[in-house]
């Protein structure tokens, strides 16, 4: 059975980047691009709504303000049975501390680390997930 990959995200030029190393399978709508971000990707994907088998969400919660909003969207999106597969750094939070502290001698600059939103670890994408009416079915933590 064949499918079509839609690849979403906010920024402009890593969609270009995407469009121009996928542009066979664009042409031939194995693939579409949408720009969008996590409050807009409902919106943006209406015509899709109960349609996805799947959805990845890589290296992304990290940016994610709203889990619970997020997942709805993936909920309204799936397919019943469909899944969700989520893969983030289990390092992101010590990483992400180490350059904030070794930043705080340029106060008055916002850097890229005012966007993360960090997320409590499993449990709170858990939590999130379930209290959008996705159901857990498997939880792995790589190992160090």
């Amino acid at each position: 059975k064949e499918g079509v990959v839609v690849a979403a995200d906010p920024d402009a030029k890593r969609l270009e980047k995407l469009k121009e190393q996928f542009a066979e399978s664009i042409q031939s709508q194995k693939m579409k691009v949408v720009e969008a971000s996590d409050e807009t990707l409902l919106h943006r994907l209406s015509d899709h709504h109960g349609q996805f088998d799947a959805i990845v969400a890589n290296f992304v919660l990290h940016w994610i303000k709203d889990l619970h909003g997020l997942f709805s969207c993936f909920q309204k999106l799936l397919k019943p049975g469909g899944y969700v597969f989520i893969q983030g750094p289990e390092y992101l939070a010590d990483l992400l501390s180490d350059a904030t502290n070794a930043m705080q001698n340029d106060i008055g600059k916002r850097t890229i680390l005012d966007n993360f939103h960090m997320v409590d670890g499993i449990r709170q994408t858990r939590d999130a997930a379930e209290a959008a009416g996705l159901q857990e079915m498997d939880t792995k933590t790589p190992h160090k």
